[in-house]
């Protein structure tokens, strides 16, 4: 999620912004972008303290009318079963359950449950707010509501990004992940456009070199190259310029971006 859109999210919780203006920006997106926004913001809610009946009332209002009087349509809904089991055990907060998402969301129903999460969002967001459990240094609760306030938080921003692309200090491991990750979305593209083998009746065990040659694709050097890139580069930047986790991620990726964009043109 870019950090405008992450921005307009916020004002979103602070009832400045509409849902519909939410909806409209995602309605526009690729599908490879959807999917992506739709992960941000789904790893934002399954990080929060929601309240059960809040879950359960969203669920009602956004899909009740296609469950019938049991609800037993809702058993096959994986995706809100899923919410309303995780947070049933609040002992379970910290565990991760990841979801097969978008895979387990049902046919047509991607932007009903993208509205769903932008409710739970909201819900928590202003319940936290309520109880002045804000932090003045976090901008996520200052008043999003004055276009001078948020123009100047956009560009401060910007201006983080644009210092930390033309810093030579990083330059050289900023081209090389960019080339990583440039490469990896080129071969997931080429993957996914392969028509899916004929299923095969007869089974056989496997050999040992193709199981040797499977566990080396799975764990390809490439990966493990993206991921010390990722790891010493957000260390870098949140010593180099005193960012939190959150912050150095989001100004890495937008710089990885950036480059993967001068990459595509090359």
């Amino acid at each position: 999620m870019r950090f405008e859109e992450e921005v307009v999210l916020y004002q979103f919780g602070q009832g400045v912004r509409p849902v519909e203006d939410l909806v409209l920006i995602f309605s526009r997106l690729s599908e490879e972008e959807k999917q992506n926004q739709f992960y941000d913001l789904f790893s934002l809610v399954w990080g929060t303290k929601q309240k059960l009946s809040d879950v359960e009332q969203a669920i009602d209002d956004q899909f009740g009318n296609e469950l019938d009087s049991t609800g037993a349509e809702l058993k096959n809904h994986r995706f809100c079963a899923a919410l309303i089991n995780y947070w049933s055990h609040p002992d379970r907060h910290r565990q991760m359950i990841w979801l097969g998402v978008p895979d387990s969301l049902p046919e047509g129903k991607y932007e009903k449950t993208y509205r769903l999460l932008l409710r739970l969002f909201k819900a928590y967001y202003q319940r936290r707010k309520a109880m002045n459990m804000e932090t003045p240094d976090n901008w996520r609760y200052w008043d999003l509501s004055q276009p001078e306030t948020v123009e100047e938080l956009i560009k401060a921003h910007q201006n983080l990004v644009e210092d930390v692309y033309r810093n030579p200090e990083f330059r050289s491991d900023f081209l090389r992940l960019a080339r990583l990750e440039y490469d990896h979305k080129q071969s997931e593209q080429a993957r996914r456009q392969q028509p899916v083998p004929a299923q095969k009746t007869r089974h056989r065990f496997a050999t040992y070199d193709e199981v040797l040659t499977e566990f080396v694709r799975a764990s390809n050097y490439q990966a493990i190259t993206r991921y010390l890139l990722y790891d010493s580069l957000q260390k870098a930047l949140r010593e180099r310029y005193g960012l939190t986790a959150d912050k150095s991620m989001k100004i890495l990726k937008e710089v990885v971006n950036r480059h993967m964009q001068e990459t595509d043109t090359t």
